[in-house]
């Protein structure tokens, strides 16, 4: 039976397509056996934001993008960044892997910026980049949180007033 699912979804490019890009998303497409350098992480969140900007945003894994965003942000590639500064390599990751983080919900995305402040604390310029970032998921966050409210407010407020204009 197994056998049988694997073959179906091999022998049709669409299917095996959409499988060879769950397994580049997840790192485990390629073996790798290239050494990690600065410009090879960035060039991994370059195609995964060519991907995101590809998908419908509610076709994409989110649980498995947050899961290779980890994998970007794991300590020896956060090492590798923070430690090369020439080419500004510290200051494209940060920007694109707060790029990629745009497609995540709130839930994801908070926990992934904190995720990346230490590596960066003796830069405070792209200290600053992740607040200034952190601070304007959470104002959505509230402002999500409070425009129920506030419909309703508006909503009752309009009543009252549809209320006592009609005696």
């Amino acid at each position: 039976m197994e056998i049988h699912e694997a073959y179906k979804i091999l022998s049709d490019e669409t299917s095996r397509a959409r499988y060879d890009h769950e397994l580049w998303l997840s790192g485990q497409l390629y073996e790798r056996k290239l050494p990690i350098t600065p410009k090879r992480i960035l060039d991994d969140l370059d195609k995964l934001n060519l991907s995101i900007a590809e998908l419908n945003v509610y076709s994409i894994n989110l649980s498995l993008l947050n899961s290779y965003l980890l994998f970007l942000l794991n300590d020896h590639h956060l090492a590798i960044i923070s430690a090369q500064q020439s080419d500004n390599y510290p200051d494209r990751f940060i920007r694109k892997i707060l790029k990629a983080v745009d497609a995540l919900p709130l839930y994801y995305a908070i926990p992934l910026l904190q995720r990346m402040k230490p590596a960066f604390l003796h830069q405070e310029h792209l200290t600053e980049i992740i607040l200034q970032k952190e601070k304007k998921l959470k104002a959505e966050r509230l402002r999500s949180r409070l425009m129920p409210w506030l419909i309703l407010l508006l909503t009752l407020l309009l009543c009252v007033c549809m209320y006592f204009f009609n005696r």
